[in-house]
């Protein structure tokens, strides 16, 4: 089994600020089994499930994917659902 961690990542059509942060782009990991446990609580809808696993697999807060436009969200899901996707922009990191 491989240590290795791939990442994608999905740039924004316009960038968004948080807490005085700006973001352009959103790295994504690839998810796992522990992921989604760690970042989905009791009682969560499916929406807010996914909106927390992928600010989980961004490494923002929630708030930051809650900003992002919804065309933009769009492709996180599909990078998220077909993971690497495109697999051409995938890179891979060692943990």
């Amino acid at each position: 089994m491989s240590d290795d961690i791939l990442t994608t990542t999905v740039p924004l059509t316009r960038r968004l600020t948080h807490d005085g942060k700006v973001y352009n782009s959103l790295t994504i990991r690839e998810a796992t089994v522990a992921d989604q446990l760690d970042a989905i609580t009791p009682g969560m809808g499916q929406a807010e499930g996914e909106i927390a696993l992928v600010a989980h697999l961004a490494s923002v807060p929630v708030a930051v994917i809650t900003k992002v436009r919804l065309v933009d969200y769009r492709k996180v899901q599909t990078v998220v659902a077909n993971f690497p996707y495109p697999p051409e922009e995938a890179s891979t990191t060692t943990s």
